[in-house]
């Protein structure tokens, strides 16, 4: 199972905290964007919305949300030291502090078997990592929860300026075992407004 491409994700999107470049305020009842089609072998994008080939799964794309380039996400890989191509479904974006993404990768050959063993690991992957990172103080909590028919586990880190206090991150992350694979879902965020607004479009996306 390639964690490492999870967390080289994570960190890569904490590396963006300090930038000065400027947020941009969305409304939570904002339409959807009518997108031009796209497909590749994971899925496809038509009218807006996202359509999964994996398992049956569908997501709207918010109004003025840049989609994520897969080729940039390869290209960030790379320069990490990453070997195996990330299972990619699809990512949007405001900014680069206010970001979903979502993959979906076999757990064939996996050595964690169990749902509670990945949530452990998991946990105690990003607490050992973050505690390393001087730069940066974070507080991480974890949740199971239930989204539509699926089983999830949600770590939330928020990361703050060790000096002032501030909070400049919130990074959600959310897990499911799904017909032996794991399904992924990044959801990070430094406006409140925007973190609501991709929370609430993954939930309905699973629940309806």
């Amino acid at each position: 199972m390639n964690l490492k491409i999870i967390f080289f994700t994570l960190l890569m999107t904490s590396n963006f905290v300090f930038s000065q470049e400027k947020v941009t305020e969305t409304n939570e009842k904002e339409a959807l964007n009518v997108t031009p089609t796209e497909e590749t072998e994971n899925g496809k994008i038509e009218n807006g919305v996202y359509t999964c080939h994996r398992f049956d799964w569908k997501i709207k794309i918010p109004m003025n949300y840049e989609i994520t380039d897969a080729k940039k996400i390869e290209e960030l890989q790379k320069k990490g030291g990453l070997k195996q191509r990330s299972p990619h479904l699809i990512g949007f974006e405001v900014d680069k502090r206010n970001t979903f993404s979502a993959t979906f990768e076999s757990l064939e050959g996996s050595s964690i078997k169990s749902f509670e063993e990945h949530k452990n690991f998991m946990i105690k992957l990003l607490n050992d990592t973050y505690s390393n990172i001087e730069t940066l103080k974070f507080e991480l909590s974890s949740t199971d929860m239930k989204i539509g028919k699926y089983d999830f586990y949600k770590v939330q880190t928020r990361l703050y300026d060790p000096k002032t206090g501030e909070l400049l991150l919130t990074q959600d992350l959310y897990n499911s075992f799904i017909n032996n694979n794991l399904f992924s879902v990044n959801i990070n965020f430094n406006n409140p407004n925007i973190g609501r607004l991709l929370t609430d479009n993954f939930i309905s996306s699973l629940s309806n």
